[in-house]
């Protein structure tokens, strides 16, 4: 479900070089001009919207029974199909040549590598994702996110040696349950499941692990 959802990114890119990966990991392939902070900005809103994309040889994708990244490590040819994703919105942040800090908000099986590799050549030049970071998934954003506990553990009274990180595993537990989402509705919408309310004996059908009445089959978010 999560995979499913849209995604929002800021990207560092570096302008004049490609790699062999569209990251810093790979080896440099290509080389081309710099260009100025004015081309980029207007060139970014031939990017919005639904576009063609090949997907980089370094990804995750099968072919033939095996990931092309394990095909392109083997030195052979990897040829991706291109396929539609759709962008939402695409902004510069921030220019310090030869480096654009941009925010993309996109469908999923969208490839930053791949949208970083296609504006440098719509640029007239080459350009690979130095930096990425994934901000959110749908309404599950990054800055709510926290460390997640393990369970709280008992070490004895609070005047014992112990009770410093007895304390410690508390206070984190009390912080990982504060960044829960409530099993709510809107959050079930959020990753595109359906709901539905129920009440006397379908709750115990529910319970038993039985087959719903069929009267629910049909029920959409909307209508629950």
């Amino acid at each position: 479900w999560f995979t499913a959802l849209d995604k929002r990114y800021i990207a560092r890119i570096c302008f004049g070089i490609e790699t062999s990966s569209l990251d810093p990991e790979g080896e440099e392939i290509a080389r081309g001009p710099i260009p100025n902070e004015k081309d980029v900005f207007e060139i970014l809103p031939a990017f919005s919207g639904q576009i063609m994309q090949r997907p980089p040889a370094y990804s995750a994708i099968h072919i033939d029974g095996k990931r092309a990244w394990q095909l392109a490590r083997e030195g052979r040819e990897v040829l991706i199909k291109e396929r539609p994703v759709h962008i939402h919105a695409i902004e510069l942040l921030d220019w310090q040549s030869p480096y654009a800090i941009i925010s993309v908000h996109c469908s999923s099986g969208t490839y930053i590598r791949s949208l970083a590799r296609d504006i440098g050549l719509a640029l007239g030049t080459r350009a690979y994702v130095q930096a990425l970071a994934r901000e959110s998934i749908a309404d599950f954003a990054r800055k709510d996110a926290t460390v997640c506990s393990g369970p709280e553990e008992k070490n004895g009274p609070a005047d014992s040696p112990a009770a410093g990180k007895a304390n410690s595993g508390t206070e984190m537990a009390e912080k990982t349950r504060a960044a829960l989402k409530p099993v709510s509705r809107e959050h079930f919408k959020a990753i595109g499941i359906q709901t539905a309310e129920v009440s006397g004996p379908e709750i115990l059908h529910i319970r038993q692990g039985r087959a719903l009445p069929g009267r629910m089959v049909d029920l959409h978010v909307e209508n629950a």
